[in-house]
């Protein structure tokens, strides 16, 4: 199994350094201090993934005084318990240095990733509950939720809760591939299987994924053609590389994750509805960023944690105004909280105070320019008609069961309200039958 085979340009989530499972305590040490990563994969001698070592394995070590010329190997077989467990604190900034939980309102999650898992909300905490309990089956979970919300985090909180936690996680996205290579990347293909080939085939993701877990990310944008496969893939538990005969018997479990409305797609006919109620057989719903704005100022001191770290800015310990944080309560964040990552970091990098003022913000988060300056070149009138038109829109659907009630509410067509909430990022993942409901109607009307 090679792991360099999973990275394709960059559109798959892997760790790429690996590490062998005869290795000592002592070398993978220095590679701790060369990498700034929390865990690496290791393999044994005929390159097979065999779990994760972090730097606690390296922590037990050291506190119970074991040998540091102890086996890679030998550490994988201690629990340390630190990969699954969740961690409490008091405040994000003092996290390094505490030594022991006193408060249960903040929690973050150890994970393979570089960042870490934070929760607050009640929402949260109850939606990682579910995916640490269904983490221990090997059913089926379609992980719902608008761009930048998380989807990939509860994967790694499945992963890593699953009995198949020693085996490989791999991250596609299915909307970054090319349609005509979707096929030969997920299963692979024969020698000479086509034009430009390699001799030798290739192992498909399924196949690198054994034992493991595969996440689909953007599922919604697979191809119908590709559907078609999957569907008998998660049936028959069965694949066949392209150009080939041979039926290869697959060990894996299927997350996917996907931004779209799923049961829009199936009435447009672009989403074929056998394989939703396969992949839905556990649906998880992450929240928008707004419906849970109690994460807000955790996420936003978490962040500002992080990038100081990241950037050690001049020694300077940049902070947040608190009419800074009373802005982020206010807006509604459509890109979730990868848009508030983004602006935590570009405030921390171009900001040369150490106090991040109200002033420090862009226009359009601003509440007092908004206010004052918007009949002036603050703010233009396209950018004004749009926010109005994404606030109409948002309530629209918050209390509308279908898109079809939306367009009748508003006066306009179905298709625009499909087409102005995918430009916004507007998802309440609609039920299938209220939709279904009212086409039927509609039709008999009509008739």
């Amino acid at each position: 199994m090679r792991v360099r085979l999973v990275n394709i340009n960059g559109m798959i989530t892997s760790n790429p350094l690996l590490i062998k499972s005869r290795q000592t305590a002592v070398e993978v040490s220095r590679l701790f201090l060369q990498y700034d990563i929390d865990s690496f994969q290791v393999i044994n001698d005929d390159d097979e993934p065999v779990g994760f070592i972090t730097r606690n394995h390296l922590l037990y070590l050291i506190a119970h005084e074991l040998p540091l010329h102890m086996a890679v190997q030998d550490l994988l077989s201690i629990d340390t318990k630190n990969t699954q467990v969740v961690y409490t604190t008091q405040e994000l900034s003092k996290q390094e240095s505490q030594t022991s939980p006193v408060n249960d309102n903040i929690l973050t999650f150890k994970s393979p990733a570089s960042k870490q898992f934070v929760v607050h909300s009640s929402r949260m905490k109850e939606l990682v509950k579910i995916a640490t309990r269904i983490a221990r089956v090997d059913s089926t979970v379609l992980i719902q939720g608008e761009s930048g919300v998380g989807k990939e985090l509860i994967a790694d909180v499945i992963h890593v809760n699953s009995n198949r936690k020693k085996g490989p996680l791999i991250k596609i996205n299915c909307g970054a591939i090319p349609e005509n290579l979707l096929e030969s990347e997920f299963f692979g293909y024969e020698p000479g299987a086509f034009s430009g080939a390699s001799k030798n085939g290739k192992i498909g993701l399924f196949e690198l994924a054994a034992g493991g877990i595969l996440f689909l990310d953007e599922i919604g944008d697979m191809p119908l053609s590709l559907q078609v496969k999957l569907l008998r893939v998660l049936q028959d538990k069965e694949i066949t590389r392209v150009g080939g005969i041979k039926k290869l018997a697959i060990d894996i479990r299927i997350l996917t994750g996907t931004n779209r409305n799923l049961s829009e797609m199936i009435i447009n006919r672009q989403f074929r509805q056998d394989l939703f109620y396969r992949l839905n057989v556990v649906p998880i719903r992450v929240p928008a960023l707004r419906e849970r704005r109690e994460d807000i100022p955790v996420l936003a001191n978490y962040f500002m944690e992080y990038f100081n770290n990241k950037y050690r800015t001049s020694n300077i310990n940049k902070r947040l105004d608190p009419e800074v944080v009373a802005c982020f309560m206010e807006h509604d964040w459509p890109g979730n909280v990868r848009e508030l990552e983004n602006l935590i970091e570009r405030l921390v990098v171009t900001t040369a105070h150490d106090r991040i003022l109200v002033d420090d913000l862009p226009f359009w988060l601003n509440r007092s320019h908004y206010n004052a300056d918007l009949d002036l070149e603050s703010i233009s009138l396209r950018c004004a008609v749009e926010d109005t038109e994404r606030k109409i829109l948002e309530n629209a659907f918050s209390r509308c069961k279908s898109t079809y009630e939306v367009a009748r509410a508003l006066d306009v067509n179905q298709s625009t309200v499909v087409r102005k909430a995918a430009k916004y990022g507007i998802n309440r993942n609609l039920p299938i039958q209220e939709d279904i409901n009212l086409i039927k109607q509609n039709l008999f009307l009509k008739q």
